[in-house]
C-alpha cells in the first residue's frame, strides 16, 4: 500500500524548522546603556550601536532617555523610541529590506532630532544594522534600552560622522487608530479623523465647543460676486427690495435669523453674499449719484431761467 505525503504540511515543517533554528543563534536582547556624555560641547552624530537581527519580520526598539544639556531644566529633557521591523528574506523598498520609524516627546527639540541606520549589505543580504542618532550638546549620563525577541546588541554611544545618503533616514511620527483623548479638551476620532476641542462628539473634521482666538483665517470659495458688475446682471428695483425687506424681513439671498439660529452660519458662503450685497448698494449708490447730478443740472437750468426773467 503506498503512503502519501502532505506536501504543503512537509514544506511548512521545514520552513519552520529552518527559522527557528536560524533564530536560536541569536539572543534575546534586554539591554540597558549609558548614553556615555556622547555629546560635549556642541551637537553632533553618535553612533549608538549595532543591531544585528536576522530576517522574516523580527521586529527590535531602541528607546533613549536623555535631552540637551544637564542643568536640572524641565526644558532640556527629551526621550525617543526607534521601532525597526525586518522583512521577509526577498523583499526591498527604496533599497532596504527593513523599515523604521521614531517618536519624540519631552520639552527639547535638539535632543536625538535625527536617526539615520545603516546597513552592512544592500537590500535582504543585510544582517546588521548600526544606529546613528544627531543631539545636541550635553547628552549627559542619560539611559537607553534596546529590545527584542531575537537578535545582538554591540553597544558603541560614540561621537560619529554623519553616516550619509546612503543609510536609511528615520521618519519621526506619532500615529494612533484609536480614540483620541488629550488633556481632557481634545479628542481626535480613529474613525472618521473628526476633530473635537471641548467636545468628544464632533460632527465635523473640527469642532469647537468655545471660543477661538486667531490673527487669521482663510476660507477658499468659488464663485465669488464680481458677477454683479457684469452688463448681463439684473439689479432688483428698489420697490422690489423695499417689498421684499417688508414681507421677509430680512435682504434677499441672505438666511433669516431663524435659520441661523437652526443651521448655523457658513463663513464663507455669507461672506460671498454679504460682498453681492455690497456690489448691490455700489450700484444702487452710482445709480443715485448720476439721478443727483441730473437734478443738479436741471435745477441750475432752471434757476438760470429764473435770473434771466427776474433781470
Amino acid at each position: 500500500m503506498m503512503k502519501y505525503i502532505n506536501v504543503n504540511r512537509l514544506l511548512l515543517a521545514l520552513l519552520s524548522f529552518l527559522i527557528f533554528n536560524g533564530q536560536s543563534l541569536f539572543a534575546q536582547i534586554n539591554y540597558t546603556g549609558s548614553l556615555n556624555h556622547a555629546t560635549l560641547g556642541g551637537s553632533a552624530w553618535v553612533k549608538a550601536g549595532t543591531l544585528a537581527i536576522p530576517q522574516q519580520g523580527v521586529s527590535a526598539s531602541i528607546r533613549i532617555y536623555g535631552g540637551v544639556g544637564f542643568n536640572a531644566g524641565i526644558d532640556q529633557m527629551g526621550s525617543t523610541e526607534l521601532f525597526i521591523r525586518t522583512g521577509n528574506g526577498s523583499s526591498v523598498v527604496d533599497g532596504f529590506a527593513f523599515s523604521a520609524y521614531a517618536t519624540r516627546t519631552g520639552r527639547h527639540i535638539g535632543a536625538v532630532n535625527a536617526i539615520k541606520v545603516l546597513p552592512n549589505a544592500a537590500g535582504a543580504a543585510a544582517t546588521a544594522y548600526d544606529i546613528y542618532f544627531y543631539n545636541g550638546s550635553y547628552i549627559g549620563l542619560g539611559s537607553y534600552q534596546v529590545t527584542c525577541a531575537y537578535g545582538t546588541w554591540t553597544h558603541s554611544m560614540t561621537p560619529a560622522s554623519d553616516p550619509g545618503a546612503s543609510a536609511y533616514t528615520v521618519p519621526f511620527e506619532f500615529r494612533t487608530l484609536n480614540e483620541t483623548y488629550l488633556a481632557g479638551s481634545l479628542f481626535i476620532s480613529g474613525t472618521n479623523g473628526n476633530v473635537g476641542i471641548g467636545t468628544v462628539t464632533p460632527k465635523a473634521k473640527l469642532a469647537v465647543y468655545g471660543d477661538i482666538f486667531a490673527t487669521k483665517v482663510k476660507v477658499t470659495q468659488t464663485g465669488w460676486p464680481d458677477y454683479v458688475f457684469g452688463k448681463d446682471y439684473h439689479l432688483p428695483e428698489i420697490s422690489a427690495l423695499e417689498q421684499y425687506i417688508s414681507t421677509h424681513q430680512h435682504l434677499p439671498e441672505i438666511p433669516s435669523a431663524t435659520e441661523v439660529a437652526k443651521e448655523g452660519l457658513d463663513l464663507g458662503d455669507m461672506n460671498k453674499r454679504l460682498l453681492q450685497k455690497v456690489e448691490e448698494l455700489s450700484l444702487y449708490i452710482i445709480q443715485l449719484d448720476k439721478k443727483n447730478k441730473e437734478l443738479e443740472s436741471r435745477l441750475k437750468l432752471v434757476e438760470n431761467a429764473n435770473r434771466k426773467t427776474i433781470e
